[in-house]
């Protein structure tokens, strides 16, 4: 049998097209970083919006018990494993300048990991709710789970939108998502018994898990056709992508990822043992303790979306540089740098002065009581951004195992400080140092991973 997917005309570049030929060529043109990181901002500004407004509706209209459900098992459960079984193959490709492997090897690699991830996640599941989990509860996790998954396999396309340097097209994607999952969890939560049709009046917790559960489930299903209808559609009409891939390639770019995998896996291992510390300190109030650490730490993670965006626009020619000019290379990465810099002071003071009344407008009174451990979320926070611009310009040089030993020293010394910090006295406090002493240690082993790259790449072009 061929190894080769089933190929149509258009996915071959070849026969007569439904749009304009100068549609597809327009899909070729780059932009400036500017635009595009405007364009990312824009666009994942949104779907983070539309998330925080999601943790903000289950916090007022549901419970904190669900909010930290929520949370916990899209960060601490699903993310590792998800995240290990990606293999960070979109900035692989990106960083795969030479062309080494086809856009379908990436592409079917994707689809075998995220396979694997879907059976480890149904067992992981189900082996955590086998003590007297409600059927509400095992729907809901198994839906975010999906939801991960569905998301993840559409983000290889947006390596395509990399290299072709049109983020806007990713902006589009990112925007769609949100809006397709706000409005379930409006309609179920707000609109719905605003016009009397659903009663939350009595809040009985297995009725809005039930209906946190079937939100979840309608906008993954509105996820899944908006990567089919809209994200494929548009990395496959041009034709410049070659979709051809075969047994042997697939085998040889899974061992080359492999260790980025690896430092995905570690590094949400850290957020792993950060959250099951808290949830086993605070014993029958776990959840809800959960969700008072985990929607404050997700408004953290505010700069931490834009510092994203800023190195996926500067990506392809961070990649291109290092291979071709180093000294562009260290301008281009220092102006990062600069960026990721202003961002966590800039953060750092809007919560100083604003902090507690953002938490208590946005969530309730009770997640304000939590004001300080905010505070050293944020400068955690600040110092993980240059860990992340550090992280990134490490991954465009092609220096994938230099990072495996770093993340494990990382998670060695996260698990001591949950060890030693979160206590069942004030678990959140715990996590909030336990964070601030992970992103220290995080940034300085990056840094030393950049300088190393930088001295290698000195050594091979002897200049």
């Amino acid at each position: 049998m061929s190894p080769e997917l089933p190929l149509n005309d258009r996915e071959r570049g070849i026969g007569s097209e439904t749009n304009s030929e100068a549609r597809d060529r327009s899909l070729l043109r780059g932009h400036s970083i500017r635009r595009n990181i405007f364009y990312a901002v824009l666009g994942n500004g949104l779907l983070n919006l539309s998330r925080l407004a999601v943790l903000a509706l289950l916090a007022k209209l549901a419970t904190t018990e669900i909010q930290g459900i929520y949370t916990y098992t899209t960060i601490a459960l699903a993310g590792p494993v998800i995240l290990f079984c990606a293999l960070e193959l979109r900035s692989a490709f990106v960083a795969d300048a030479g062309g080494e492997f086809t856009f379908g090897t990436y592409r079917t690699l994707r689809m075998v990991g995220m396979g694997i991830a879907g059976v480890v996640l149904l067992a992981t599941v189900l082996w955590q709710t086998r003590d007297g989990g409600s059927a509400a509860l095992l729907w809901m996790m198994l839906a975010i789970c999906a939801g991960k998954i569905v998301f993840t396999l559409a983000e290889i396309y947006w390596g395509v939108y990399q290299r072709r340097e049109r983020l806007g097209l990713m902006a589009w994607s990112n925007a769609l998502r949100g809006v397709a999952m706000l409005i379930p969890f409006a309609l179920l939560f707000r609109w719905l018994p605003a016009l009397g049709i659903i009663d939350l009046g009595q809040r009985d917790p297995a009725q809005l898990m039930q209906l946190a559960a079937l939100a979840i489930s309608l906008y993954v299903l509105a996820w899944i056709a908006i990567c089919h209808f809209y994200d494929r559609r548009l990395v496959v009409a041009p034709g410049d992508m070659d979709l051809r891939w075969d047994w042997p390639a697939v085998w040889r770019l899974a061992k080359q990822t492999f260790p980025l995998g690896l430092v995905f896996l570690l590094i949400n291992l850290c957020d792993t043992v950060t959250q099951w510390s808290i949830k086993r300190a605070a014993g029958a109030d776990g959840w809800t303790e959960l969700g008072y650490f985990g929607s404050m730490r997700f408004i953290t993670l505010v700069a931490m979306f834009l510092v994203v965006q800023v190195n996926i626009a500067a990506g392809n020619r961070l990649a291109s540089a290092y291979q071709r000019d180093l000294r562009a290379f260290v301008r281009l990465a220092a102006k990062v740098t600069g960026v990721a810099l202003a961002l966590g002071v800039g953060f750092l003071g809007a919560a100083w002065f604003h902090g507690e009344w953002f938490l208590r407008v946005v969530y309730t009174p009770e997640h304000a009581r939590h004001y300080p451990e905010f505070l050293i979320l944020v400068s955690a926070q600040g110092i993980v951004l240059l860990a992340a611009v550090f992280g990134a310009v490490t991954t465009y040089m092609r220096q994938f195992w230099i990072q495996v030993p770093a993340h494990l020293t990382v998670l060695a010394v996260t698990a001591v400080a949950a060890t030693l910090l979160i206590q069942p006295e004030d678990p959140v406090r715990g996590g909030a140092l336990t964070e601030l002493v992970r992103s220290s240690t995080q940034a300085v082993l990056y840094l030393g991973c950049v300088l190393i790259g930088i001295h290698w790449r000195n050594r091979i072009t002897g200049r």
